[in-house]
């Protein structure tokens, strides 16, 4: 829908029955796909229907956005989300308020992110046998503060002080900032990892997956990891709370700053039984939440429901 495919007047005029999968917060806010608690508000109490909106400016634009989809949008639309945290955010919006709105997780290829063996994995990278590796996936620009990268920046040095075997790998589209030269030396860059058999190996040879996230949805990067058995260390915020099974899976750090996160750290790789057991229970509940099988008859149910409710 955001790519010019539909608009927002053209959603409004669908008559047939359809379900709606979110996958970030655009369908009830003036534009934003990630907003703030506090940049919310507005959407939630329909402040920004009451605002005149002739004036130039980024408020201005995305109150008119909101309101063409207060306009056009009459009927409760059917809804899904893979978090439960993105549901309650759409059910508190005055847009969605009306919807019908149902979790079900995004799935996953699990027969193909799936365990390596760990010295198989790290030789097919050439990440050194006996140090303890932590992964982080990188996705978008450094900067960008939702991600965290700063947050795990700080932590890997408080933990590194504590552990200094500790080495990070990351994975993603970009190259290696010149920070890590001095900041972090033990660095691995394994960039942009195009197949999934390599992005497998790369979560297999990882003692853990950190997802440093301020705010996410079902990050993709924490669902594949534990699908291949690696324990995923992040912040008890938004929908990660719904990837981790906090001290079964992983763990959630209670509070968002760099020092928690770095006890969360510590607490996984002081106790490598425990951190073995924790990605089994990972694999297993990948297994069972994530599996394409599992997801279809959530969405099968979806439809029958929609259809029963539009025959009504």
């Amino acid at each position: 829908t955001n790519f010019g495919y539909l608009s927002i007047g053209q959603i409004g005029r669908i008559t047939k029955p359809f379900i709606w999968t979110l996958h970030d917060m655009w369908a009830f806010t003036g534009g934003q796909n990630y907003a703030s608690d506090d940049a919310l508000a507005p959407w939630r109490s329909g402040y920004a229907h009451n605002t005149a909106g002739n004036n130039v400016g980024r408020w201005d634009l995305e109150s008119w956005v909101w309101r063409r989809k207060h306009k056009h949008w009459k009927q409760p639309l059917s809804i899904v989300t893979p978090s439960r945290w993105l549901a309650s955010l759409a059910q508190q919006s005055q847009l969605l308020s009306d919807s019908h709105v149902r979790v079900i997780p995004n799935p996953l290829s699990v027969g193909e992110f799936r365990p390596y063996p760990k010295s198989e994995a790290r030789g097919f990278h050439g990440l050194p046998p006996e140090a303890s590796i932590v992964l982080f996936g990188l996705t978008n620009d450094l900067d960008d503060p939702r991600k965290g990268w700063d947050l795990l920046k700080t932590a890997l040095l408080h933990t590194r002080s504590r552990y200094p075997e500790v080495e990070l790998a990351v994975m993603g589209p970009h190259g290696p900032p010149e920070e890590w030269s001095h900041a972090l030396p033990k660095a691995h860059w394994l960039g942009r990892l195009n197949d999934d058999k390599s992005l497998a190996m790369a979560y297999s040879a990882a003692d853990v997956t950190v997802v440093p996230s301020r705010q996410d949805n079902l990050p993709q990067v924490g669902t594949e990891a534990q699908s291949c058995g690696c324990p995923v260390i992040a912040f008890r915020v938004s929908g990660l709370s719904d990837v981790v099974a906090d001290e079964t899976t992983g763990y959630l750090a209670g509070d968002l700053n760099a020092l928690s996160l770095s006890n969360a750290l510590a607490d996984a790789l002081n106790d490598r039984d425990r951190l073995r057991r924790m990605g089994l229970a990972a694999r297993e509940r990948a297994v069972s939440l994530w599996s394409p099988e599992v997801v279809a008859r959530q969405y099968v149910d979806v439809y029958q429901e929609v259809i029963d409710r539009t025959r009504r």
